[in-house]
């Protein structure tokens, strides 16, 4: 090969090495560019994006036919003795007591349920109201009173006195339909249906029955189930 060709290879050689270099140098240049520059991100979800139905507040019920209300049945009403002591006097003796408290005898259990599903406060209200049965959520107290009590027993033999408030147990079924807030978006009606158990109020004024002696109306009736208890 002649001194000519030669030197023309060094050229062409050096040259493709400067032309390899350089395409690494830009590729380099251009990876370091992409990493540096932050990637896009998403927008953030607005609230609305993520809000269940039941989260929309005051969602009216869109529902033409939708007509509120409770509808509640009673099925059974009875006399009972809620609260009561009794008193067992000798004869030509008597009890006498400014600040009585009477101790609870028959206190039914105040409650509104539904089979499978958790009943909301607003329901429970409603039916319990419309059965005289406004008592707080915990239900009567454990006592009554204070009450002045005077128990006497005029008669030559030993008798046993009960003192007492009387009241009314009264049972029965419910149902009613849902729609809008709190409940639901307002698209649709939801049924709910249960059993209640309440106790009337307010109960009767303190009266006293004589044990033994025959009642004359169902909270008398009532009262005489306290005696010998």
């Amino acid at each position: 090969m002649s001194s000519t060709m030669r030197a023309l290879g060094v050229v062409l050689a050096s040259a493709l090495l400067l032309t390899g270099c350089s395409g690494d140098d830009d590729r380099s240049e251009a990876d370091r560019r992409t990493s540096s520059s932050p990637s896009p991100q998403p927008p953030p979800a607005s609230p609305t994006d993520e809000a269940s139905p039941v989260d929309v507040p005051n969602a009216p019920c869109a529902v033409r036919s939708h007509v509120p209300g409770e509808r509640v049945t009673l099925q059974s009403v009875k006399a009972v003795a809620v609260y009561a002591n009794a008193y067992t006097l000798a004869p030509g003796t008597s009890t006498t007591s400014e600040r009585e408290m009477l101790g609870a005898y028959d206190l039914t259990p105040i409650s509104v349920t539904a089979k499978g599903a958790e009943v909301p406060a607003a329901v429970r209200r409603a039916v319990l109201g419309s059965n005289l049965g406004r008592w707080p959520a915990s239900g009567p107290p454990d006592e009554d009173g204070p009450h002045r009590v005077t128990v006497r027993n005029d008669s030559d033999e030993s008798r046993q006195y009960v003192v007492y408030r009387g009241g009314e147990t009264r049972r029965g079924t419910w149902a009613t339909k849902l729609c809008g807030a709190p409940y639901n978006d307002g698209t649709r009606v939801e049924r709910l249906a249960g059993r209640f158990s309440t106790l009337s109020r307010p109960l009767t004024k303190v009266r006293t029955y004589v044990c033994g002696s025959g009642p004359q109306d169902d909270y008398e009736r009532a009262a005489s189930r306290v005696c010998g208890a």
